[in-house]
């Protein structure tokens, strides 16, 4: 317990405390109203709501070209306010090009076919984007300028606003589209605190749309960030969320809802404490890099911090299959057993997913691209082979995850290994 304070008792631990308290009052507001949620809608419900949601996050991680991540690295504020400026531009083409496509999907079926091939809900995936996108990009805003108090009161906002209108729209249609209402009212008030907390975001957002050729010099310097992070991001999203997407193409609608439960369970320390460690120890990694400090010692300190934070998280996990029923309900009791035997892979992943973005800092990029091809290819793989000999999803969810948490450690190797270079 004593080595625990230690670790935490360091400089960084009033940023650490303010960002870990309001993800705490977000995250237990969530978990509070879980027991009511997973009373008002059904597993096939959330599997539905999970597959438009896990589309909507995984491309808003690419739909500004990954421009955001680098609004942290400029010494000045000019710089990082041009990289905004050119994220949000990116994020407005893209979205209304996701929305456009769309439609004419859609319209083309409908009127040609009679035959409607995309559910309707789907035609809001360039909404969605947009909305998450434009979060994600002022995340590292405030993030720039050590504005931790607004980011740890932003989740305060959307966790406490989506719960609310998740149960609220839950009465009215009782259906995912409770869900989903729920989900954008949550993200679309925490932008319009956003909005109240710096008046020059919506300067900036309205010069994303004039002509600027100083915004081209920004995206030619910052070029690899759309060309080697935005792949690499993607590897990232997909790492958990493809497997909704495996189970949707190999098993069921329920089994996708029971999944999709497990993950947000399972997610909840990450969004708790893993993202403010991301934020962080980024933050610190570029100030001591380009204060030319090393890194290492930096490292270290994060991943005892991540592996005894997460130890007994860890624990608490493998009482699922008990606590699932009392406190979800029995129909999801299979949510409770998948939980546990995805246990190792998220732990794993908790301790490498804050020190990951340190190969950004190193201009390792190209090399951890190619490292997490290799990592995902093998855990899809190790997917299909298991439900190939199987085909029952407790088996393969057990080998999905023993292999990822294999994959998880090899990275973190590989990052120490890097940054002692």
């Amino acid at each position: 317990m004593n080595r625990l304070k230690n670790l935490l008792n360091t400089a960084s631990n009033k940023n650490l405390t303010t960002l870990v308290v309001g993800s705490a009052i977000a995250q237990v507001l969530s978990l509070i109203a879980y027991p009511i949620i997973t009373r008002i809608y059904q597993p096939e419900q959330f599997g539905i709501f999970s597959l438009i949601t896990t589309s909507i996050g995984i491309i808003s991680l690419l739909a500004s070209g990954r421009f955001e991540v680098a609004i942290v690295l400029p010494t000045n504020k000019t710089e990082s306010r041009k990289l905004l400026q050119l994220a949000l531009k990116t994020l407005t083409i893209f979205s209304i090009s996701v929305t456009t496509i769309l439609g004419i999907v859609y319209s083309w079926n409908y009127f040609f076919y009679q035959k409607i091939e995309i559910d309707i809900s789907f035609l809001i995936l360039g909404f969605g984007i947009f909305i998450l996108g434009f979060l994600q990009a002022l995340g590292y805003w405030f993030n720039k300028s050590a504005s931790y108090k607004i980011l740890s009161n932003a989740r305060i906002i959307n966790s406490a606003s989506t719960t609310f209108f998740t149960i609220f729209f839950g009465l009215i249609f009782k259906n995912s589209w409770g869900l989903l209402l729920g989900y954008f009212t949550g993200n679309i008030l925490q932008l319009l605190f956003y909005f109240n907390r710096d008046k020059l975001i919506i300067k900036v957002f309205q010069k994303s749309f004039r002509k600027d050729l100083s915004i081209l010099l920004i995206a030619k310097r910052y070029i690899n960030f759309p060309l080697v992070n935005l792949p690499q991001a993607f590897l990232n999203a997909i790492q958990f969320n493809i497997l909704i997407y495996l189970i949707d193409f190999c098993f069921t609608k329920n089994d996708v809802g029971n999944v999709s439960l497990a993950l947000r369970i399972m997610l909840l320390p990450v969004n708790l404490i893993g993202a403010s460690l991301a934020q962080l120890i980024y933050k610190e990694a570029v100030d001591s890099y380009n204060n030319g400090l090393p890194l290492y010692q930096l490292t270290n300190s994060y991943i005892k911090k991540s592996f005894l934070i997460y130890l007994p998280v860890f624990i608490c996990f493998l009482l699922s299959p008990f606590l699932f029923q009392i406190i979800f309900g029995s129909k999801w009791e299979s949510a409770g057993n998948y939980t546990v035997l995805l246990a190792v892979w998220f732990f794993a992943d908790f301790i490498k997913a804050p020190i990951a973005q340190l190969v950004l800092i190193m201009n390792k990029q190209k090399e951890w691209l190619y490292a997490s091809i290799a990592g995902i290819t093998l855990i899809i793989t190790t997917f299909f082979i298991s439900n190939f000999i199987a085909h029952k999803i407790e088996i393969v969810l057990l080998c999905t995850s023993v292999c990822a948490c294999f994959v998880n450690v090899f990275w973190i190797l590989y990052i120490k290994n890097i940054i002692n270079k």
